[in-house]
């Protein structure tokens, strides 16, 4: 996501007027926050069940890991 986010960034500044540096700006500021939320996320699973391997997660899911 994040190269991708880059070329669109290049693709925007090649017409370089006020406006575009606007919505560079927006899409670059939505862009680090929806990154910052699913590292979020992912910190939190990985808090709760110790890892990020999604076999083990199914089984302490279904293994009620608060009791």
């Amino acid at each position: 996501i994040e190269g991708l986010s880059l070329q669109i960034y290049a693709l925007a500044i090649l017409n370089f007027t006020t406006i575009s540096i606007e919505i560079i700006l927006k899409y670059f500021l939505l862009g680090s926050l929806a990154s910052a939320i699913l590292l979020y996320g992912i910190s939190l699973l990985y808090g709760l069940y110790g890892s990020l391997n999604f076999f083990i997660l199914k089984y302490k899911q279904n293994t009620n890991i608060f009791s």
